[in-house]
């Protein structure tokens, strides 16, 4: 069975001052109002995000690639301690 891409619209009513906080709130983030609004709904405020385990992936990445080229042991105990997280979040 093919997964269907349809999105349905669901309307919010906003005050201006409810409307300016959302909007301040997904400008922080780099994300539109509806975005920000729907990430909220779905991953709770202090939930990790998609966009968030992105994130701290391409900074262990990055970490990884400089610490391996001073100590390689240390560099490889950091990647299975990050695999082991990345397990656990699934």
């Amino acid at each position: 069975m093919k997964k269907s891409n349809s999105k349905d619209t669901t309307s919010v009513r906003l005050n201006d001052e409810e409307k300016r906080f959302l909007d301040e709130k997904a400008k922080e983030k780099g994300m539109s109002r509806s975005a920000y609004i729907r990430e909220r709904a779905l991953h709770g405020e202090d939930g990790l995000t998609p966009e968030m385990m992105i994130r701290m992936q391409n900074l262990v990445n990055e970490a990884f690639e400089t610490i391996k080229y001073a100590d390689m042991d240390k560099a490889l105990f950091m990647e299975q301690e990050v695999n082991e997280l990345w397990k656990s979040l699934k």
